[in-house]
């Protein structure tokens, strides 16, 4: 902007030819690095503090630009993440799943008369593996479960409310390797709850997830709703 006020003060006040090809030339090099500021040969434009100014190519571009990071790739909910490990004891559908990811991790359930008494345990049970975490009513208000509410939360739940409970032996979950190169690199498998930090595979499934045990990292999705789940078993089951 003072680049510019100054050009045109100098225009309007007929300065030499050479002092006005000097602003224009100076207009010119803040125009280039406001838009990108890594041109070959060209200086880059600091702050006075010495820093490069970050320009609009630079927030745009790269892996943590505005493309890539916040369009492309996006956070998202009822997801887990962390490094794999091999247990040859598991089955080849079934995932091994921390139990600290298992008490985060959550599943919704609505309540029918035939599994309300199971869901009033696992509200009762709370925070302790298996439980639950959150009741949602049928006019779709959330209430973490809590030691105050507790006990107003079990004489509440009724046919229709919704306990969103822990993970627990035998749900169907998406397993999922980056980068996604076909379809096998997302497949849905059962949970088994274990001790320990690491996401537990089978070694004969590692192959079409194209995975290794040297620090490799997966990510677990959880299905929120029935048609999900249905989907998820027919047609991602390992």
């Amino acid at each position: 902007m003072r680049s510019n006020q100054r050009l045109w003060e100098n225009l309007n006040a007929g300065a030499p030819e050479v002092i006005i090809e000097d602003l224009w030339d100076l207009l010119q090099y803040h125009i280039t690095t406001f838009f990108d500021n890594s041109i070959a040969q060209v200086p880059p434009a600091r702050h006075r503090s010495g820093q490069p100014l970050e320009t609009i190519s630079e927030r745009i571009k790269g892996k943590e630009g505005r493309i890539r990071h916040n369009l492309a790739g996006k956070r998202v909910n009822f997801s887990s993440r962390t490094v794999i490990s091999p247990d040859p004891s598991l089955r080849l559908n079934e995932v091994g799943v921390p139990l600290s990811i298992g008490k985060i991790l959550t599943v919704p359930e609505t309540a029918t008369s035939e599994n309300i008494a199971m869901l009033k345990k696992l509200v009762e049970r709370g925070d302790e593996w298996p439980g639950a975490a959150y009741v949602i009513r049928p006019d779709g208000k959330k209430k973490k479960i809590t030691g105050e509410l507790k006990q107003e939360l079990l004489e509440e739940i009724e046919v229709g409310y919704v306990v969103e409970r822990h993970l627990r032996d035998g749900d169907i979950v998406l397993f999922n390797r980056h980068p996604s190169l076909h379809r096998a690199s997302l497949m849905s498998h059962h949970v088994k709850i274990l001790p320990g930090k690491t996401f537990r595979l089978h070694p004969a499934v590692a192959a079409p997830y194209n995975a290794d045990y040297d620090g490799d990292e997966m990510n677990v999705h959880v299905p929120q709703t029935e048609e999900a789940r249905a989907e998820s078993e027919v047609l991602l089951n390992v």
